[in-house]
């Protein structure tokens, strides 16, 4: 029995971006003669957001929806909507999408799915009573992203499961995925993709901002036995309400609550959290994570902070690194705050955190960064990740002044590496004085009569001015044009200006 999923009638936008929104919403299957898989893949197109929305009707992707609504962002389908004689097994995006549909810049109610401030309502059902349980209703297909980006995805809800998906099953796969400035605040089991993951996510990536009470994370707020994240990556701020003694807890870059597996996975926005289990990339861990990092501060006022896991209840952390500062609560560790699972080539850099925890080995910066290739402590990193019995080569060591990054699944090393040594200015000054046409006397070059000195310790966004009276002197007495440049734009910039 086709499941008709929730009730979404404000989700139907007021002007639409879809294809022939006059077709009636009653139309039947099998109506015109338009082929959605014109690649012949199985795969739904999807090329609008009434397309992405129609999802919700048809959760196992076999284009026979639950909902004739449906058909409305779908006019004129073809019987079994074009896909091949083996029938429909997903949806994939054929073109970027925006939630901003007004192009104001931010989530407003001139946008289409504002639905009243609530935003977008997540596909699939909300969870069961558990807190981890999954419905029947979460997503079982397959959605193929094809590296498109979702853009402005909003979402406040005062529910629990939310994201793009509110589940994923434990049929479902999520894949080559972009979410760019979210915005997803709910209760419980939070995430920028989805709410609470059972299947297959690779290849997500998650920008902007999700904030919940517990179980909340980059990509998902949890992920539950079958749940397996492999070459996805979280850059968004992640932020933790509540405390303790009000439902507050598991708060992750990556994942908020993972029993699963997190495989080439890092996390390098923000984190922060008021309640128990806070870290990096995972916030309680009893799962595995192999082959991942989290490099960014983490701070929280509960117990168990980590700059990779907030609690490593069990399972196992294996060739995996944090660098960033562990700051605030009880109980705080540079890896995991709480261990109770193997830990094996595990580190955290000690010259950003002075939390040492329970569990990992602490180098200095120097020490992490020195290796560039599998040999001293990374010796053991060459690890099978897809399980067919060869290693897989996940990493890219950079130089000798730079962390190791993940280049697993298609993840670039070039998003993720940062360049190395202090930016230098270079300041010039050259004589504009007019000079005679005739019986020219000899110029004197300009000199540098005092030294700048050297401008360290500043904070990312900060400036700082420095006064270039009496740097140079000029025996002539000409007027000066002095220029500067810096030797890396993209770790400072330098411009010049009058009094």
């Amino acid at each position: 029995m086709k499941n008709a999923g929730p009730s979404v009638a404000g989700q139907r936008p007021g002007t639409s971006d879809d294809p022939a929104a006059e077709q009636p919403a009653d139309s039947p299957p099998g109506f015109g003669d338009s082929d959605y898989d014109a690649d012949d893949d199985g795969l739904i197109d999807v090329s609008a957001l009434g397309q992405l929305n129609a999802i919700r009707w048809d959760l196992d992707g076999d284009g026979a929806p639950g909902n004739n609504e449906y058909y409305a962002y779908f006019p004129d389908a073809m019987a079994g909507m074009g896909c091949p004689s083996s029938g429909c097994v997903g949806y994939e995006l054929t073109a970027g999408l925006d939630f901003d549909t007004d192009a104001g810049g931010s989530a407003n109610s001139a946008d289409a799915y504002w639905n009243g401030g609530a935003g977008w309502t997540p596909i699939g059902y909300g969870p069961d009573d558990g807190p981890i349980d999954h419905g029947v209703g979460d997503f079982s297909a397959i959605f193929e992203g094809n590296d498109f980006a979702i853009r402005n995805l909003f979402v406040s809800s005062t529910g629990d499961g939310a994201g793009l998906f509110s589940g994923i099953a434990g049929g479902g796969t999520v894949r080559n995925l972009t979410l760019e400035s979210v915005s997803v605040t709910a209760v419980g089991q939070v995430g920028g993709l989805v709410g609470r993951n059972a299947g297959s996510i690779s290849g997500v990536s998650v920008s902007g901002e999700v904030t919940g009470r517990n179980s909340v994370g980059g990509v998902a707020g949890a992920s539950v036995a079958s749940g397996v994240i492999t070459a996805s990556r979280s850059t968004a701020s992640v932020t933790g309400t509540k405390p303790r003694s009000e439902g507050g807890r598991d708060v992750g870059g990556l994942v908020g609550y993972n029993e699963g597996a997190v495989r080439a996975g890092y996390a390098t926005g923000a984190v922060s959290g008021k309640a128990n289990n806070t870290g990096g990339l995972v916030g309680f861990n009893s799962g595995s994570i192999i082959a991942g990092y989290a490099r960014l501060d983490v701070t929280g006022s509960g117990r168990y902070i980590g700059g990779l896991a907030g609690s490593h209840y069990a399972g196992a952390i294996t060739f995996s690194y944090a660098a960033g500062a562990t700051a605030g609560g009880t109980d705080a560790g540079g890896l995991v705050g709480h261990r109770g699972g193997s830990i094996t080539a595990g580190y955290w850099d000690s010259d950003e955190s002075q939390a040492t925890g329970p569990g990992g080995e602490g180098k200095t910066t120097a020490e992490l960064q020195t290796p560039t290739d599998y040999t001293g402590i990374y010796a053991n990193w060459n690890v099978d990740l897809d399980g067919d019995g060869s290693a897989d080569d996940p990493w890219d060591f950079g130089t000798s002044c730079q962390y190791p990054v993940l280049k697993y699944g298609g993840l670039n090393p070039d998003d993720q590496s940062s360049p190395c040594g202090p930016a230098t200015a270079q300041v010039n000054a050259v004589p504009v004085k007019a000079v005679p046409e005739k019986a020219a006397p000899v110029k004197v070059a300009p000199v540098v009569s005092s030294a700048l000195a050297d401008v360290s310790g500043l904070e990312v966004g900060a400036t700082q001015d420095v006064s270039l009276s009496g740097v140079f002197h000029d025996a002539d007495g000409d007027s000066l044009t002095i220029t500067a440049a810096s030797s890396d734009n993209r770790i400072a910039t330098v411009t010049v200006a009058s009094d």
